[in-house]
């Protein structure tokens, strides 16, 4: 069974040989004949892959599939989420330190407002930033105003472009 379909597949592929070795004799020269080459080779390629296309549809293609348990799948993707999230959080807080310590003030809690869409994409609605009440500016030794509280709002707003609100905290 395996010889006669060796033995179809080479006479297809001599055949198809010679009748493109008398086609190419025959052409006539020119911007033809590149074109008449492609058509050819194409022909060849289609000689050798044929006898290959009649087996491949007798395979069964019904193949069974296994249900497979999502849970640990799903489990570890929103463990990754998590991680990705707490990660994104902390940087937040760390880029909101450095811009408060350049500014002379420290921190004392920042509350970070964030939600993840379906598509898994972490948008950052706002940020809540604390300073302690009885904190004093190293420069002059007085105590944080209104007006300073809003220096920081609008510093940090045009640093972090994220809606931040500064308040004082006992």
């Amino acid at each position: 069974m395996i010889m006669k379909i060796i033995t179809s597949w080479s006479t297809l592929i001599c055949l198809s040989s010679a009748a493109c070795a008398v086609i190419e004799l025959i052409m006539p020269p020119g911007n033809m004949a590149k074109t008449l080459r492609m058509i050819l080779g194409l022909f060849m390629l289609v000689s050798f892959v044929f006898p290959f296309s009649n087996g491949i549809s007798k395979f069964n293609t019904a193949f069974k599939t296994k249900k497979i348990n999502d849970k640990p799948i799903r489990d570890f993707v929103n463990g990754i989420n998590k991680q990705i999230e707490s990660l994104a959080e902390n940087n937040l807080k760390a880029v909101i330190e450095q811009i408060l310590s350049e500014m002379g003030v420290e921190n004392e809690k920042t509350e970070i407002f964030m939600d993840t869409g379906q598509d898994n994409c972490i948008s950052i609605s706002r940020c809540k930033v604390y300073i302690k009440r009885n904190f004093r500016k190293s420069d002059n030794n007085s105590p944080l105003t209104n007006s300073d509280l809003l220096k920081i709002k609008k510093e940090l707003e045009k640093r972090i472009n994220i809606e931040t609100e500064v308040f004082i905290c006992d």
